[in-house]
């Protein structure tokens, strides 16, 4: 079998289960998903278990088999890969995302960690990854009416993350899109679709309103505070072109939509720290545009 250790929210979720599902295909062994670090005051939530995945939840005793000595995941696991160059074949983690994962792979019985944010392990296995990452049941009629607005027009799902994002020291590092990308964003849709309709997905629908809410091409979305954000990641699935955050849940929004004449405009700074090269996260057929205020000179849209 192959162990994916999951962690962080939904977008990196599914990261993580395209590579493991990838290396599973590869090993023609079983795929396990190690959760234990959301049964540990993680403020996140386990979401994959909504979609109709082919991977199995890690037992004790899976655990204990793939990181022998180990019996979990911690600080045994590190100092093992530290001194025991053998154990790195089968037990093998991600520094970051700055590590080149395009050929990463682990032989069974093996166990993976990390984040891999690259688009290369999904794409090469997309159909697979369409087929599976269906919700297993409806999504709220409240949202199926949204799904069939998105449906009847020339719909543009626009992403804008604030919440966590404007924290001090998360903003130093991740950055945060402004609102001069998204009008140059929008901008770039009209100017290749024909008559577009903006849905606004935020986690802050105030600030959305307040900046977008007058425009009659823009239709602001009232989230369900139901903690159904999986369903939310499919709505904006539905939508025929996507204008995304440098965020990994509106990033898969975009990878799983399957209209044949979709547009994507993405940032082309994902990290404000330089951490991720921005090549292996966007798809080359994405516009990217500068996610931060441009100088009134330049009136370039697309990179």
């Amino acid at each position: 079998m192959i162990v994916m250790r999951m962690r962080g929210g939904l977008g990196n979720q599914l990261f993580q289960y395209a590579l493991g599902r990838k290396i599973s295909l590869l090993n023609e062994c079983p795929l396990k998903l190690d959760i234990s670090r959301f049964d540990e005051g993680y403020d996140r939530k386990f979401l994959l278990k909504h979609f109709d995945i082919k991977a199995e939840v890690a037992c004790e005793e899976d655990l204990a088999r793939v990181l022998w000595p180990a019996k979990k995941f911690g600080k045994s696991v590190r100092r093992l890969r530290r001194f025991w160059p053998a154990y790195r074949i089968h037990v093998n983690a991600e520094k970051l995302w700055k590590q080149d994962i395009e050929d990463f792979y682990i032989e069974a019985p093996g166990y993976a960690d990390g984040f891999f944010q690259q688009y290369c392990h999904a794409s090469s296995i997309r159909p697979i990854l369409l087929s599976e990452l269906k919700l297993l049941g409806p999504i709220q009629p409240e949202r199926e009416k949204l799904a069939q607005m998105a449906a009847a027009q020339n719909s543009v799902a626009l992403h804008i993350r604030r919440g966590d994002y404007l924290d001090k020291d998360v903003s130093k590092a991740f950055g945060n899109c402004t609102l001069d990308y998204y009008f140059r964003a929008m901008e770039h849709m009209q100017q290749q679709l024909e008559d577009p309709r903006f849905m606004v997905f935020s986690d802050d629908t105030d600030w959305a309103q307040h900046h977008l809410g007058e425009r009659l091409d823009v239709h602001i979305v009232q989230l369900l505070e139901d903690e159904r954000d999986y369903e939310d990641l499919v709505l904006m699935s539905l939508c025929k072109h996507h204008i995304i955050a440098n965020s990994s849940f509106s990033w898969w929004a975009a990878f799983l939509n399957q209209y044949t004449k979709q547009e994507v405009v993405a940032p082309s700074i994902w990290f404000q720290d330089g951490s991720m090269e921005e090549d292996k996260l966007l798809l080359p057929h994405w516009v990217r545009l500068y996610p931060y205020n441009l100088p009134d000179e330049v009136t370039v849209m697309a990179e």
